[in-house]
């Protein structure tokens, strides 16, 4: 049985978004709008299924590999409480993402 979690998205994270988003809308008119649908999508599986998703490296992060899209949502999970702390395209290396999550 699935309990809904409280999720915030942290400010880089929104950025990320953001970014992404407007990327996309100017490859193809509508896709941007795509995007944030496959977002809220993901966004309501980490909130639904917190803990079904791999741990990041010896990180206390997770991982949601978005289906439609190459990027992956990282995040805390602790309690009731998800932390959406970056969405990072998929061929970004791993130095870099361990940057961004620090």
């Amino acid at each position: 049985m699935a309990n809904n979690h409280s999720v915030n998205v942290s400010s880089s994270a929104l950025e990320d978004i953001d970014s992404i988003t407007a990327w996309y809308e100017l490859q193809s008119v509508g896709l941007g709008i795509k995007f944030i649908t496959e977002i809220e999508y993901s966004l309501n599986k980490i909130a639904n299924f917190p803990q079904a998703f791999a741990a990041y490296k010896n990180l206390s992060v997770r991982r949601f590999a978005m289906k439609a899209f190459p990027y992956v949502i990282y995040y805390h999970f602790a309690s009731f409480h998800i932390e959406i702390i970056a969405v990072i395209h998929s061929s970004r290396s791993s130095r870099y993402v361990r940057g961004r999550l620090k």
